[in-house]
């Protein structure tokens, strides 16, 4: 009896210092929703209908407020510390194209007395890919390109792991056919819909993956 040889699946590390500057051009300040609420307190603007709007929509509701100035300072103490992704790949039969299937595992840590565990944002993405990993590992089917299985890191602090990875990928050795970016794929918050569960991005080339996403809403009801 002749046995089959099960794909194989290869993890490692990829540890650099990011030195560089990330792709933010101008400062960003997070506020919270009391300092908000202060701040457009005399522009007839209010914070919870602007929520409202932008929750019914799904669209930003980004304006310029006229005649507004304010100042803002920070003190930054900055460390720098090892972050890792995490990479695993299934080879194909031509291992010159690659699907990439994708989800951060970092959150937002711990801040004073609270901890952000990151249940659905986003153990649920990285649950789904490694799910994924070992679905197809233990198939013992050949995918028709290299599967690439990732991990990213510091996604909360802009992205870092995923653009570190773009940015050394040499893409006239690879090309990369499809990325899948699983993020918070156990949402079922109350005010979460039928239809709004799957989503895909907008691109042309995403055509076949809308269709797929939309007919498999149609069957999708809230936990």
């Amino acid at each position: 009896m002749q046995k089959k040889k099960a794909p194989l699946l290869l993890f490692f590390w990829i540890q650099k210092a990011i030195e560089k500057p990330t792709s933010f051009s101008i400062p960003v300040f997070r506020l919270t929703k009391s300092a908000t609420e202060k701040f457009l307190n005399e522009t007839g603007i209010q914070l919870a209908e602007i929520e409202k709007k932008t929750a019914q929509k799904l669209q930003t509701a980004s304006s310029l407020l006229k005649n507004k100035k304010c100042s803002f300072s920070i003190e930054l103490n900055s460390e720098a510390f090892p972050v890792r992704n995490v990479i695993g790949m299934i080879p194909g039969k031509d291992n010159s194209k690659t699907i990439i299937v994708g989800a951060h595992y970092d959150h937002l840590g711990i801040k004073n007395d609270s901890i952000y565990n990151g249940a659905d944002d986003n153990a649920s993405g990285t649950s789904g890919m490694l799910a994924l990993a070992k679905n197809w590992s233990e198939s013992k089917v050949k995918p028709p390109y290299n599967i690439v299985f990732a991990s990213w890191t510091a996604e909360e602090m802009g992205l870092l792991g995923s653009e570190y990875f773009v940015q050394d990928l040499d893409l006239n050795k690879q090309k990369i056919l499809l990325c899948i970016n699983m993020d918070m794929i156990s949402r079922s918050a109350p005010e979460d819909k039928a239809k709004r569960i799957l989503s895909i991005g907008t691109q042309k080339e995403n055509e076949n993956l809308r269709k797929i996403a939309s007919e498999n809403n149609k069957n999708l009801q809230n936990p």
